[in-house]
């Protein structure tokens, strides 16, 4: 063994000895270089905008939704309380910013803050649906038409990706961000790196064995995807393509 204190005295050394295996241990998906099952320095929480998801995403995880509490003060202001200890924990948030965006938006910013300050060692933000992109695309659809007003018009998405870096969000997981296939969304961040997630990865299977697609034999022009927005045309192209060669 060896001599951790020689200048103490022999009564101190016991409790280094005892100290050092008191030591915090290392992240379990640190020391196997991936996700371990239930590991208990994963934490996910969710607000109120879509809470049976997180629920999902925690029993994958294999943990639960954290405790948490979002009320309302009489004026109707938002006020996000954390109600276990997160410390050195790396907690993940699923909220999206669906409807009503406002007060969803608002929420996370408020979780996220709030878990900052609860000494969380990492807070990520998964959000689903990303808020304030129909600006972008509206601003898009404008310079085309040469409505050159677009220029006067705001950069709603960038002033939301900063709101989320000022609150304390370290990294972000989306869905689909719209407009997609432009890479926009990644200049949006200054500091947290941003991960897209394609849903059609995640439906096209379940779509062929539902609709019995690979036993119909679609040739061309039979099967029709429509693009809600010009700007989604490159993405229901390749979506129509993926549901055809399966």
């Amino acid at each position: 063994a060896y001599d951790l204190m020689p200048d103490k005295p022999l009564r101190y050394r016991g409790s280094a000895t005892k100290a050092l295996r008191k030591a915090k241990k290392p992240h379990p998906c640190s020391m196997h270089n991936r996700f371990v099952q239930g590991c208990s320095e994963v934490k996910v929480f969710a607000g109120s905008a879509n809470p049976e998801l997180a629920k999902e995403v925690a029993e994958g995880l294999g943990t639960q939704v954290g405790k948490s509490s979002v009320a309302r003060f009489a004026d109707g202001e938002v006020s996000v309380k954390i109600d276990e200890s997160v410390r050195g924990k790396d907690v993940y948030i699923v909220q999206p910013t669906s409807p009503p965006v406002n007060e969803h938006l608002m929420e996370l910013l408020l979780m996220v803050s709030a878990l900052r300050h609860a000494s969380a060692k990492r807070v990520s933000i998964i959000v689903p649906y990303f808020g304030y992109m129909r600006s972008l695309s509206q601003s898009v659809i404008s310079r085309d038409h040469e409505d050159w007003n677009y220029a006067r018009s705001n950069l709603a998405a960038k002033d939301v990706a900063h709101m989320m870096e000022v609150a304390g969000a370290q990294r972000v997981v989306a869905v689909d961000m719209y407009p997609v296939g432009q890479g926009m969304a990644e200049g949006f961040f200054d500091r947290a790196p941003i991960e897209q997630i394609s849903s059609s990865d995640a439906i096209i299977d379940d779509l062929v064995d539902k609709l019995e697609l690979s036993s119909r034999g679609f040739g061309d022009g039979d099967l029709v995807v429509v693009a809600p927005h010009a700007s989604c045309l490159a993405k229901a192209k390749q979506f129509r393509n993926e549901l055809v060669n399966r």
